[in-house]
């Protein structure tokens, strides 16, 4: 019975310290090719997907296409 204790005590202090260990924390990243050469940023790199998307909607909104 105090084998058996032991054990478990020993795997519930194991099984503790995995899942309370240190984890690692993400950094926020800026890709490099938005930064200019004094410092700045360049927003529509950032948000150039969203950019394009607008552009997109905007040229098919438009016009229809047929007369």
């Amino acid at each position: 019975m105090q084998k058996t204790a032991g054990t478990l005590l020993l795997l519930l202090m194991v099984l503790m310290l995995t899942f309370t260990g240190c984890k690692k924390k993400d950094k926020p990243m800026v890709d490099i090719n938005s930064i200019r050469t004094d410092g700045s940023h360049d927003d529509r790199y950032i948000f150039r997907e969203e950019i394009e998307k607008e552009k997109a909607r905007a040229h098919r909104s438009g016009d229809p296409g047929f007369k």
